[in-house]
Formats: C-alpha cells, sequence, structure tokens
C-alpha cells in the first residue's frame, strides 16, 4: 500500500552553482506545491531554478540571460502542483550563495 505524506521537502540557501534541491530517488515520487524564494540580504539577488538539467532548455524559473530577480527583503512565490518521478530533479543556484532561502512544500508518495 502506497504511503504519503506532506511537509517541507526541501529547505536551505541556494549556493552559486548548480545543485540538486529535490531527487525523490528510488520509486518515490514528490509533488511540490509551494515554493518560495527570500532574499535576506540588504541588495537585489538573482536565482534560477531548473528541473532534469541544468541548461536553459531545463529552465524552469529564470533562465541564464533572464534569471528571477528579488530585490532586498523580497520574496518569490510559486503555488501549483508539479510531480517529480523517481528519476527527476530540481535544482537551483544563486547570484550570491547564502543569501536566498528555498523552500519547497509538498506532497512525498511511496508506492
Amino acid at each position: 500500500m502506497a504511503t504519503e505524506a506532506y511537509g517541507v521537502l526541501h529547505q536551505s540557501q541556494l549556493g552559486t552553482s548548480v545543485a540538486e534541491l529535490i531527487n525523490p530517488s528510488g520509486s518515490n515520487e514528490a509533488v511540490f506545491c509551494h515554493i518560495k524564494v527570500v532574499n535576506t540580504d540588504t541588495v537585489t539577488k538573482t536565482f534560477n531554478l531548473y528541473i532534469n538539467g541544468s541548461a536553459d532548455a531545463n529552465a524552469w524559473a529564470g533562465s541564464a540571460n533572464n534569471p528571477k530577480s528579488l530585490g532586498a527583503g523580497e520574496e518569490w512565490e510559486w503555488d501549483g502542483a508539479l510531480a517529480l518521478g523517481p528519476t527527476d530533479t530540481l535544482q537551483g543556484k544563486a547570484s550570491t550563495a547564502s543569501k536566498l532561502t528555498i523552500t519547497v512544500t509538498g506532497l512525498t508518495r511511496t508506492p
């Protein structure tokens, strides 16, 4: 019987290199429902989120030539439903390390 759990799937401060944030792995699945990115710095910062790779073709929020921009203390939020299968990943990076906090909430399902 499948088990499901809702909660925080990931929380960290984005680094300057593309890093994997969520990877359901095994036979697990993840559905993220809410993403919030907060700029904790006193100046504007940018970020990018990707699905299944870090090329522009994988850009999900922002791209190499047009990253998402947050002013000092600003927040970016996304609400919806996006499913990741066992081999899918959510990745991200920021213009400056340790200044943008990302929180992803949603559902994990283990068949």
